[in-house]
């Protein structure tokens, strides 16, 4: 039976990946955005800078989620030698 921590881990990866699904779809639809407004240079450069925001934002989520991944690991470990 997973620990309560084991479980908070768990939901808390489940939350990283929604919120990393979305902000894919998100960057997807502003690069669309960008090569539409092509005709208007200073518009698409604003959306592009929007999209690199979000590309670094996406870095960092994709890093938490590896974190949240290596104490699971590692709860997992201890929560193993413990029984």
């Amino acid at each position: 039976m997973p620990t309560l921590i084991v479980r908070t881990l768990e939901q808390r990866i489940d939350e990283a990946d929604r919120l990393i699904a979305s902000l894919q779809l998100r960057i997807e639809q502003q690069l669309i955005h960008v090569n539409e407004l092509a005709a208007d240079p200073y518009e698409a450069k604003r959306a592009r800078a929007t999209a690199d925001h979000w590309l670094a934002e996406l870095s960092l989520l994709r890093l938490h989620r590896t974190n949240l991944y290596m104490q699971l690991a590692f709860a997992g470990r201890v929560g193993s030698k413990a029984s």
